[in-house]
Order: C-alpha cells, then sequence, then structure tokens
C-alpha cells in the first residue's frame, strides 16, 4: 500500500471519529465535508463502498454496546442523559454514513436528483 493511500486512511478514520463524538454542529459538517474529499482521493468506487461498509457495521456494533450501556445504567437508577447524547451522536453518524453510501451508490439517487 503507498505511503499517499495509507495517509488519505487514516485521515479518513480520524475525521470519521471525530464525527461520530463531536457535538457542534458547525464542526460536524466540516469534519464530513474532510470525510468526503478523503474519501474522493480513493478513487476507486469498489474501495469507497468497502471502507463505508465497514465503517457502517462498525457503527452498528456502537451502537448496540451503547444501547446496552444504557440499559445497564437505567439498571442502576442513575442518569442516562450523557450516554443517550452519545447514542445520539453515533445514530447521526451512521444515517450521515448511510446517506452517504446510497448518493454514491450507482442505483441510489444523488442529493439533487432526490428534490
Amino acid at each position: 500500500m503507498s505511503p499517499r493511500r495509507v495517509a488519505i486512511e487514516r485521515n479518513i478514520d480520524i475525521f470519521h471519529s471525530r464525527f461520530q463524538f463531536e457535538e457542534d454542529q458547525n464542526v460536524r459538517d466540516v469534519l464530513l465535508s474532510l470525510l468526503i474529499k478523503e474519501e474522493d482521493k480513493l478513487g476507486s468506487a469498489r474501495e469507497k463502498m468497502e471502507i463505508l461498509d465497514r465503517k457502517i457495521a462498525r457503527g452498528l456494533i456502537l451502537i448496540e454496546k451503547q444501547n446496552d450501556i444504557i440499559d445497564a445504567i437505567k439498571i442502576k437508577k442513575l442518569d442516562t442523559a450523557v450516554a443517550a447524547r452519545i447514542l445520539e451522536l453515533l445514530t447521526d453518524s451512521q444515517n450521515a454514513l448511510k446517506a452517504f453510501k446510497a448518493a454514491i451508490t450507482p442505483t441510489g439517487m444523488s442529493p439533487a436528483e432526490d428534490e
């Protein structure tokens, strides 16, 4: 794997990780834009899909674990606000990834076509 590709994939991982837990919508918008630009650098649609599929699969696991954490907190009758906010951010991130995948999938509609 070329050093350039390694750097791009590393940037994608960093931007995605930050996006998942960032609460400021302006920062999230910037991170999403950076994430899309880095994804575009990879070139191959197949590679993009594989990366998105891995991130979506990982997101599902994180959401499931976060739900388990919330359930455990509820059993202890503690405040779930922070855990619920994290779940909300994870879910928002997951929805953004799915929307991006749908937009770049040949059978999916782009946002412009959807209007």
